[in-house]
């Protein structure tokens, strides 16, 4: 574990310690009482069971079926989320390539819904399961298609969990990896990872023996990024701001004050109505050269063709900094201010701070000194460059034990 850093952007935790005994206990019993499994499509020779993680090839043994044990499997359970898109499906499929190339056996699993849209971007030659909408009908499922299967592992990258959920999931599977994305319920897994720059900060509440991998250091990316833009070519910025018309529009308010601005495109979903207020936007501000970019359902936003990025402080800003590309922050809401100031003490990406107490011409200011100062935006890619290397995926591979992983 020494290659494993001890720092505010990249700590390992070995266990932590949960007050929540009590919790707990009466997640059991919930769980006993409402998932316990019928014995329905599941074949001859079959039990049941709850079980502690660890004792699966025990119970396939008792039950005659030890061929279908097999290492190196694993479950990629992901769901396109409508205040996320694709990116949690992108970010799921970069994990599932990275352990496809080590040997692991990889399928994906996701809910009726989000089907046909995981289809078309993980590609027909990917293994993909369908789940039913309705979470304890799912959890059936999953215990079926494990048996079945023989996985071992399950890596869990979905907003929609909660504490039963993984419990539950626990007990099907000899290892779990959960992606954090801020939960607040009490989290089951043998892996937490949360790579986002202020997740030392907060206290997670989880099993004892969960290992709490956490910071930028842990960030899930390809090892080889792709080529930056030319960081000296402004021919666009780029606004990923969401659909929220608060603040896109004050930002392109700033932008039209500017004496030379480049293009601008807004970035946007199907649902948003920014478009259309867009029109009426450009009467006000005829100068200002602004289009509205949709967001493709089946495919990632290829956000490495734009040099300079506004955006809302969030995990996917880690993208970013991997990509060396140079982007500006600002927090909408409380909860971005963290990860704001964060990047922005970190060297990596300069902030707008707190953007509701922000005045247009202060804003306009700070954004035409970076347009104007090639240096300065080349010094925080620099600087990205050192606090994300690419090294995420392997560094969170050493703590998966040798029985889960592929025979040699």
């Amino acid at each position: 574990m020494n290659d494993v850093p001890k720092n505010k952007t990249g700590m390992f935790h070995e266990g932590a310690c949960s007050p929540w005994r009590k919790v707990e206990t009466g997640l059991e019993l919930l769980a006993k009482s409402l998932f316990c499994l019928d014995n329905e499509n599941i074949g001859p020779g079959w039990e049941p069971c709850m079980r502690e993680p660890g004792k699966l090839e025990q119970t396939l043994i008792l039950s005659g079926h030890r061929d279908t044990i097999r290492t190196g499997t694993m479950l990629i359970r992901c769901d396109i989320h409508q205040d996320n898109g694709i990116e949690d499906l992108a970010r799921s499929r970069v994990f599932g390539d990275f352990f496809k190339a080590r040997g692991y056996q990889i399928a994906f699993a996701v809910r009726k819904s989000s089907y046909v849209q995981a289809r078309q971007f993980l590609g027909e030659e990917t293994t993909l399961y369908r789940l039913p909408e309705q979470e304890d009908e799912e959890l059936e499922r999953i215990g079926h298609l494990q048996r079945v299967h023989g996985h071992r592992v399950i890596f869990i990258n979905m907003i929609a969990a909660n504490s039963a959920y993984l419990f539950h999931i626990r007990r099907l599977f000899d290892h779990v990896i959960f992606f954090d994305h801020g939960a607040k319920y009490l989290i089951y897994a043998d892996i937490i990872l949360n790579p986002s720059i202020a997740a030392a900060n907060h206290p997670c509440n989880c099993n004892p023996e969960a290992r709490l991998l956490l910071g930028p250091k842990f960030h899930i990316c390809s090892p080889t990024p792709s080529p930056p833009p030319d960081q000296f070519s402004l021919q666009y910025i780029l606004l990923n701001l969401g659909n929220k018309e608060d603040p896109a529009f004050p930002v392109l308010a700033a932008l039209a004050s500017l004496k030379k601005a480049p293009i601008v495109h807004v970035l946007c979903d199907r649902t948003s109505k920014i478009p259309v207020k867009l029109r009426a936007f450009k009467e006000t501000y005829p100068d200002l050269d602004v289009h509205p970019v949709i967001k493709s359902d089946s495919e990632a936003f290829p956000y490495e063709r734009y040099p300079f990025i506004i955006t809302t402080a969030n995990i996917h800003c880690l993208d970013f900094v991997r990509a060396g590309l140079f982007f500006v922050t600002l927090a909408a809401y409380q909860d971005q201010l963290e990860q704001a100031y964060g990047l922005h003490q970190l060297g990596v990406s300069p902030t707008l701070g707190w953007f509701p107490s922000k005045k247009t011409v202060e804003v306009a200011r700070h954004l035409e000194q970076y347009l104007q100062d090639p240096k300065t935006r080349t010094g925080f890619v620099q600087s990205g460059k050192a606090l994300i290397d690419g090294g995420g995926l392997s560094r969170m591979a050493h703590f998966i034990p040798a029985e889960a992983s592929p025979k040699s």
